[in-house]
Order: C-alpha cells, then sequence, then structure tokens
C-alpha cells in the first residue's frame, strides 16, 4: 500500500513538471486583431532582479512597440518558492495580413512561432460577425458658405463595457472648431445587438472656401477582458472549477483598443455674387436691442444719457461680429465704452453677443433724430440677404438747468453810501482777501463758460479730428500694451482699428477680414490664431501677444493701382 501511494506521488510530481516544461515562456492574449488595435505580448524569463529585457528587434518589422512593464511572480510549492520575472509589452500591428512572432530564446529552451491574423476592419467583432465597438462621424451640411456654421457630430457604439478611454478633438487648419454642450449618453439597437452609444457635437466654422478635410475620430482605450490567474489568485481558489468565488471579479483585466472613424471631406462654398465680402455675415438670426439708463427717457444739454447697444447672433461667434455703426448728429458728443463680447452655446447653435455702452452727451438744446442701426445679414437658412433694423427715435434735448438759472432771476443790488474814512491796516487785510477770492472766481467762471462755448460749437471738421486723433492713439499704444499683455479683447478692437486706418478705402471690420488683407504669412498666421483665442471659453489661453506685436509693425502690404491690397483674395461662385 505505500508503494502504491508512493509511486502515486511520484507520477504526480513528474506530470507538474512536465506541465511546467511544456507552459509556453512566450504568449499573447489575441491572435485575432484588426488594423489599430492591440494585443498584449507576455515574456517570462526565470528568476527575480533580471534588469536585461527580452531582445525586441525581431519583432519590430511587423509590429510596433507601445508601451511595456515588468513584474515579479512567485510561487510556492512545497516549501519552495520559484521566482518568474515577466515583461508584458502591448504591441500594434504595421499592416494586415498573417503576420509571425518569431521565436525567442528563453535560457536554453526556444519558444515556438505565435501567428496574428490582421484584418483591415478597424473594428473588433462578435462571434456572429456583429462589431463590438466602432465609430461613427457625420455632418450637417457637406457644402456649406465660408463662415458658416456646420454640425459636426462623432458617435461611438459599444456593445461591451469600456473601463477608460478618450475620444481625440477634431483639429482644423482654416476653420474654427468649438464644442456644443456635454456628451450625450443613450442606448440604440443595431446589427440585432443593443449598443451603449456616446455623441459628442461640434460647431464648425470654415474660414476659407475650397476644400476641407476633418481627419478620422480616433478612441482609445481599454476594454473589459480576462487574464491567466497568478499564483495570488489560486490563493483564492480562482482555479475551482465551480467558478463561483465572490473574489473573481477583483481579477478581470483589461485590454487596450484603438478604433478609428470615417474621414469627411467639405467642399466649402465662397460668398455668393452680389455680396459684399467686406459684410458677409452668415447666420441663422441676428437680433439688435436698446436700453437705456433713464426712464422716462429725458435729455439735457451737458448731461449724459447712457445707450446701451446689443447684437445677438445665431450660429456666429461673437468675434464676427462688426463693430455697430451709431450714426448720430453734431449736436451730440458720443463717448463709446469697451465692447463685451461673448461667445457660448444652447447645445444646438454657437450664440454670439456684442454690447457696447454708448454715452451721449448733447450741447445744444432742440428737437433731434437718432438714425437707425441697421446690420445686413446672411440668412443661412433661407439663403438670402436680409436686414436687421433698430428704429429711428426722436428725442428732445432740453436746456440745461444749472448754468444761468442764478444770474438770470437774480434781483439787482442797490448801491450803499458808505462813509469815506481811513480804515486801519488790519482791516484793509480783513476786506482785500474777499476781494481777491471773488475776482478769481469771476475768471474762472468766464473761463468755463468760455470754454464750454468752444466745445459746443466745434464744427464737425474739428469734432472729426479729435475722434480720429483719439483712434490713432488708441490703435497704436493699446494694440502694444495689449499684445504685451495678452489680452485678446483688447487686442481684437486695437487690431480692427490699427488695420483700418492702413486701407481706409476698404476698412476691414472683423478680424478674419484683417487676416485676408495682410500680406505677410506670419502676420495671418498671428491674426487667426487671435481670432480662434477669443472662441476658447477663457480668453487667456492667447499667448502669442508679442509676436502679433512683431509682425503688426513689420507688416507690409502689397497694393494694387486701385489701392486695394493684394492678400486672400475672396473667391466668387460662377453662378
Amino acid at each position: 500500500m505505500v508503494k502504491v501511494a508512493t509511486t502515486i506521488v511520484l507520477f504526480l510530481l513528474v506530470a507538474g513538471h512536465l506541465q511546467a516544461t511544456v507552459e509556453p515562456a512566450v504568449k499573447v492574449d489575441r491572435t485575432r486583431i484588426a488594423m489599430k488595435e492591440s494585443f498584449t505580448l507576455t515574456i517570462e524569463v526565470p528568476g527575480s532582479g533580471i534588469t536585461n529585457q527580452p531582445d525586441l528587434s525581431i519583432i519590430k518589422e511587423s509590429f510596433t512597440v507601445v508601451r511595456g512593464a515588468k513584474s515579479t511572480k512567485i510561487n510556492v510549492q512545497d516549501g519552495e518558492s520559484r521566482a518568474t520575472t515577466q515583461f508584458f509589452y502591448t504591441l500594434t500591428p504595421k499592416h494586415p495580413g498573417k503576420l509571425e512572432i518569431p521565436p525567442f530564446k528563453i535560457g536554453d529552451t526556444t519558444s515556438p512561432t505565435i501567428t496574428i491574423h490582421v484584418t483591415e476592419a478597424a473594428i473588433v467583432t462578435s462571434d456572429n460577425g456583429a462589431p463590438d465597438i466602432f465609430l461613427e462621424a457625420g455632418l450637417t451640411d457637406s457644402r456649406p458658405l465660408v463662415q458658416s456654421q456646420i454640425i459636426y457630430t462623432m458617435r461611438l457604439f459599444h456593445a461591451v463595457d469600456i473601463r477608460e478611454g478618450s475620444l481625440s478633438e477634431p483639429e482644423l487648419r482654416n476653420a474654427t472648431v468649438l464644442r456644443l454642450g456635454d456628451d450625450v449618453q443613450y442606448e440604440v439597437g443595431r446589427y440585432n445587438r443593443r449598443y451603449q452609444v456616446v455623441e459628442r457635437r461640434y460647431a464648425v466654422f470654415p474660414e476659407l472656401s475650397g476644400k476641407l478635410v476633418i481627419p478620422s475620430p480616433l478612441f482609445s482605450g481599454q476594454l473589459a477582458g480576462k487574464r491567466e490567474l497568478s499564483s495570488l489568485e489560486d490563493a483564492f481558489g480562482q482555479r475551482s472549477s465551480n467558478n463561483s468565488n465572490q473574489f473573481g471579479n477583483f481579477f478581470h483585466s483589461t485590454r487596450p483598443i484603438k478604433i478609428e472613424g470615417p474621414e469627411i471631406s467639405i467642399d466649402v462654398r465662397p460668398v455668393p455674387q452680389g455680396v459684399d465680402p467686406q459684410k458677409w455675415l452668415p447666420a441663422v438670426a441676428i437680433e439688435i436691442e436698446e436700453t437705456w439708463t433713464t426712464r422716462p427717457l429725458t435729455f439735457k444739454v451737458g448731461e449724459p444719457t447712457t445707450r446701451t447697444l446689443t447684437v445677438r447672433a445665431r450660429a456666429l461667434t461673437a468675434a464676427h461680429l462688426p463693430e455697430v455703426s451709431v450714426p448720430t448728429p453734431d449736436t451730440i458728443n458720443v463717448y463709446a465704452d469697451r465692447p463685451l463680447i461673448r461667445t457660448f452655446s444652447d447645445g444646438q447653435f454657437v450664440l454670439g453677443e456684442r454690447k457696447v455702452k454708448l454715452a451721449l452727451v448733447p450741447t445744444e438744446p432742440g428737437p433731434f433724430t437718432l438714425l437707425p442701426v441697421v446690420i445686413d445679414w446672411w440668412d443661412t437658412t433661407t439663403s438670402t440677404l436680409r436686414r436687421t433694423e433698430l428704429p429711428a427715435r426722436e428725442i428732445t434735448v432740453l436746456p440745461s438747468s444749472t448754468l444761468g438759472s442764478n444770474t438770470a432771476d437774480a434781483a439787482p443790488v442797490e448801491a450803499l453810501d458808505v462813509p469815506q474814512t481811513t480804515p486801519y491796516t488790519h482791516q484793509r487785510r480783513a476786506v482785500a482777501w474777499p476781494i481777491a477770492v471773488g475776482a478769481l472766481s469771476v475768471i474762472w467762471l468766464i473761463t468755463f463758460v468760455a470754454w464750454w462755448r468752444l466745445r459746443a460749437h466745434q464744427t464737425p471738421r474739428h469734432k472729426q479730428a479729435r475722434i480720429k486723433a483719439q483712434s490713432e492713439q488708441f490703435s497704436d499704444r493699446d494694440l502694444r500694451r495689449a499684445c504685451l499683455k495678452n489680452d485678446a479683447g483688447v487686442a481684437k478692437e486695437a487690431l480692427i482699428q490699427w488695420a483700418a486706418r492702413r486701407w481706409k478705402s476698404h476698412p476691414p471690420k472683423t478680424l478674419m477680414a484683417v487676416a485676408r488683407y495682410v500680406h505677410s504669412p506670419q502676420t495671418r498666421s498671428a491674426v487667426m490664431e487671435l481670432d480662434r483665442a477669443l472662441y476658447d471659453a477663457d480668453e487667456s489661453t492667447w499667448t502669442q501677444g508679442e509676436q502679433l506685436c512683431l509682425c503688426a509693425r513689420s507688416c507690409v502690404a502689397v497694393f494694387t493701382p486701385c489701392g486695394f491690397p493684394e492678400a486672400i483674395p475672396v473667391q466668387f461662385s460662377d453662378q
């Protein structure tokens, strides 16, 4: 009986030894993958404290090594411990087909050749041929007009659990891309399977006509998977046949995956014929609103009244909104605050808002007319030119309530008979200082009235010269200061005024118009970078102020015989 038991024990030991001997030292977690996907190569080397890594040069012809890791595993059996060093490598195929991992020499043994089958499909499929995960992308309009909004949508479908992952952001040259709201998640049925969908939407504004390509979206992540159990898991009984151990859920691993969606090409149409490119504003809707600081609305000579004009656009960014032209009579001085611009989203469209406060100071009493405020724009829903107009307003300016009221109503003062005496010296001083103060007050009042009348009767030419001088000082000084401080909002306003002084016959109204005017590629790139920065929620991301300042100083425009600069001409369709 003892001999039989001894024979059985020896047989089990030999069988275990044979099993350990034939167990491969090189293995992979998958042998069938698709392009852009990855798999894990595991190489086991007996011993611990091994610093020399395996030679991977034999596989680099067919595979790319994405990353690597190392761990040490210790197995205890019959009171003896055995250490094994494991090297894990994440690989991706370089081309489709039947690819081979050549044998590795591990100690005195050589691993067998491993064949990897790589397909063209960029999706993982289940046993019935339906994909486990895939990407879709689409547009609302494949032939939009230049600078108009189109919606680009990415959808990630997955029928398996995703432990972690990320979607690439579309990066386009000559176009502005803005995120529309947060990701939306829902469930759909495809290929006779239920899929969880993650949908992400962007607003795209092409800045130049012609062909525009949106690159393929890329998803990189980790899918839920299982790996071989380690000795630690053996201690919890994970190799039991019933697989009912409560610790089993803690030992599920992940497998990396990388998939691509479709590339999309867009044919961007130019500004339609008959439309002034300098007034080109493609939008779904544009409205103008005015508010006043006083109710009821009253005007008095010399007293300021604040008028706030707000322009709101749907499917257009605030940076594309032009400066509002506000015609006023020559007898009313206008002082404009720095405009406040804001770009945001309602989840479906980009909304742009431009708000400016104007202080109106009348210089003469009487009835006056504030002319209409007009904005011409292109309706992208009906493909027609439209006009948004703030109606004219009739106002009456009242005389000032302070000047002349005291002197006109005052009664004359009768002369008093004062006996002639010879006062003491201190009496002379007591009488002298009030006379001096009164004389200085009269001189100051005369000077103030003269200055006020001169200011009130300034000719339009003098007024225009003053405004022009202030504008020149603002555009040069503030452009330099805003650039050095990386203040994107002020730099935009100063840059447009700076460009308007240089191209007086066709002054640009937007940053993209300035970019089309300049001849220098460096300056054009700096202007477009500023325009893109203004779309961000945080304008502080703009850090190219010094570069823009240097480009503006060295910018030289090339003029045609008619005086219009040759930059990037706006193309017109042949229709």
